[in-house]
């Protein structure tokens, strides 16, 4: 009996002991691998500074006896118990969390080699969606201000379990190292965002399981792998502003699963690759801003998921393929800037799901279908005769092309409309008087066309108008003088036309018009009274022979010339001053009258003084700027006589005179 108290007594007394060398000495209870590991951790800890306190207060091994202490509840010396990281049931380091602890230090002393177990690296803010955690490995934050600088670390490749890493939108340099490719689990890889040089590796090609690759946004050269054709697990693939060369690679048709693609602001070249259509999960190809050269493939056209199509400031050429109308998922179509001829295809009308339309500057030609105006939810599009649908259209831009014959009246039925070019085109006929009815417009450029008649004067009525633009066509007749109505003008271009007449004094009540270009009309007589003439350069109104005035290169205006206007017209004016004398002679002779003839009445002798009186404070220039507005700058509908045998119209004779 006492023996079997003495054993219970020695085992009592040897679990006690045992606590107490566990709680003593905590640090030795440690596995090999976790004491090499926190071990790792703690040295990185250690390369780390903040400027208020000291870093990871948690990280510590604690000191022999001192883990029973009130100031250490919170510490533990195994790493799986430290701020931010877990382990797996083995007790290895697998994912490191430190969005919000405001670190400082440099990438490449991270202890990769030390973790072979690392599958996810947080040090930083940034999520993927709503799946998984987007890995910010290398991007250590100071208050989230991303500025690191160092060499992509070669280390990485010891994580080979490693699933995501994001080196995003830092500042490193250098290439990316060929070993990437032992990372063979990755399925996201995020390097866009920072001053990467050098060559794709082709050994990128390995990352069988990767889902995401975004190198955009570095200075990324050479071509583009043939080996990234392998990645046939690939969802989304952006290498765009870099300085890749040569061709899209052939290969790229087997990444079936791809919807995002894009490469643009390179310097790819060639053509792009036939079989592109294979790629049907495609709802984004963006390939603009490169040296793309030949036509557009008509495989395009089996992209039914495709959203955005932009392939613009490239150099392609021929025809646009009709199979381009069997997207009709198509949002955004962007062909603008390349070398684009033939006729644009009326299939382009079933894409009924357009809001952005971009064809200018290219070398279409032949009118525009009328199945265009089936694009109701076209933002900015095209001028077909049945555009008359497309009432929700602010913004309207077909500059660049060789669109030719008349616009329709239905232009009138786009109330909605603030900007309007046609210009560059091979427009012809008359401007039609409907345009009146685009009340909201404020920018109209219809310059370098064919345009002839006269201008409308509905356009006088187009309140808001801020900038006109007709220069560079055949219109004749005069510059109305309702322009008066149009107070916002702030620039106006006539220039290069046939107008003829005087430059209305209308323009004088304008206050707003900052430039004008009148050069290279048949205009004439003396220019208005306006700061904007009188602070014009010569160029804005040379091109003129009637043109006079005080403005240095302009012939000044003389008495006693003559104008012919309208077909034989002929108004000339006499010298008010001449007028003037002749009066006063009068007058003198009708005052000799009175003194001889003593049987005139003191009535009849104020009626003489009066008109002596009128004839010395007559206001001539007065009454010639009252005649010029009277008779809309002598307007032929004003001549009141004709005579002789060819019928010419001959009434009042006009001289300029030089105030």
């Amino acid at each position: 009996m006492a023996l079997i108290s003495m054993k219970k007594i020695f085992s009592l007394v040897f679990l006690v002991t045992l606590a107490v060398l566990h709680s003593s000495f905590d640090v030795a209870s440690l596995s090999v691998n976790e004491e090499a590991e926190a071990d790792a951790l703690l040295k990185w800890k250690a390369s780390l500074h903040n400027e208020t306190q000291p870093p990871l207060p948690s990280w510590i091994l604690l000191p022999n006896n001192a883990s029973n202490s009130l100031n250490n509840q919170n510490t533990s010396s195994s790493p799986c118990c430290w701020l931010g990281i877990s382990c797996s049931q083995s007790g290895s380091v697998t994912t490191l969390y430190l969005t919000n602890s405001t670190l400082k230090g440099m990438v490449h002393e991270f202890p990769f080699s030390s973790l072979p177990n690392l599958e996810y690296v947080v040090l930083g803010s940034k999520t993927l969606g709503t799946k998984c955690i987007r890995t910010l490995i290398c991007n250590v934050l100071a208050n989230y201000d991303q500025n690191l600088k160092s060499r992509c670390p070669i280390e990485i490749t010891h994580l080979s379990k490693l699933k995501d890493f994001d080196l995003s939108f830092n500042n490193f340099s250098g290439e990316i190292p060929p070993q990437i490719g032992l990372l063979i689990n990755l399925e996201f890889l995020y390097l866009n965002g920072n001053q990467l040089n050098g060559s794709i590796p082709p050994e990128i090609g390995n990352l069988s399981n990767l889902t995401y690759l975004y190198l955009y946004d570095n200075q990324l050269s050479a071509s583009i792998p043939l080996e990234i054709g392998n990645l046939t697990n690939l969802v989304e693939l952006d290498l765009s502003n870099n300085r890749l060369t040569s061709t899209i690679p052939y290969s790229i048709i087997n990444l079936e699963k791809l919807t995002l693609l894009q490469v643009y602001e390179n310097q790819l070249s060639s053509s792009i690759p036939l079989e592109i259509g294979n790629l049907k999960s495609l709802v984004n190809l963006s390939l603009h801003t490169n040296i793309l050269s030949g036509s557009i493939p008509t495989s395009l056209g089996a992209l039914s998921n495709i959203t955005i199509l932009h392939l613009y400031s490239n150099q392609l050429s021929s025809a646009l393929p009709k199979e381009l109308g069997n997207l009709k998922s198509m949002i955004e179509l962007d062909l603008s800037i390349n070398q684009l001829n033939g006729t644009i295809p009326i299939s382009l009308g079933d894409l009924s799901n357009l809001e952005l339309l971009l064809l200018c500057d290219n070398r279409f030609s032949g009118p525009i279908p009328q199945q265009i105006g089936n694009l109701t939810k076209l933002l900015d599009g095209k001028l077909p005769k049945g555009f008359w649908k497309l009432t929700s259209l602010l913004k309207l831009k077909l500059n660049g092309n060789q669109l030719l014959g008349d616009i329709p009246l239905e232009l009138g039925s786009l109330t909605n409309l603030e900007y309007l070019d046609l210009s560059s085109n091979r427009f012809d006929k008359s401007i039609p008087i409907n345009i009146g009815n685009l009340l909201k417009l404020k920018y109209l450029n219809m310059s370098n066309n064919k345009f002839c008649h006269d201008i409308s004067l509905k356009m006088c009525s187009l309140a808001h108008f801020s900038q006109l633009d007709l220069s560079h066509n055949s219109l004749e007749g005069k510059i109305p003088s309702q322009i008066r109505n149009l107070q916002g003008y702030e620039m106006l271009n006539v220039s290069h036309n046939s107008l003829s007449g005087f430059v209305p004094i209308a323009f004088e009540e304008m206050r707003g018009l900052s430039y004008v270009d009148i050069s290279y009309n048949k205009l004439e007589g003396l220019f208005p009274n306006s700061k904007v003439f009188e602070e014009a350069r010569m160029e804005a109104l040379q091109g003129n022979n009637g043109l006079c005035g005080n403005v240095k290169g302009l012939q000044p205006c003389v008495v006693g010339r003559q104008v012919i206007l309208n077909k034989g017209c002929k108004i000339n004016f006499l010298l008010l001053g001449t007028l003037s004398l002749v009066l006063i002679f009068l007058g003198i002779f009708i005052i000799f009258q009175r003194k001889r003839n003593s049987t005139c009445t003191n009535l009849e002798n104020n009626m003489h003084n009066e008109k002596v009186l009128s004839i010395a404070t007559f206001d001539g220039k007065a009454m010639y700027k009252e005649i010029i507005e009277a008779t809309q700058g002598f307007d032929a509908m004003f001549c009141i006589g004709k005579g002789g045998q060819q019928q010419e119209l001959a009434a009042v004779e006009r001289f300029y005179v030089n105030y």
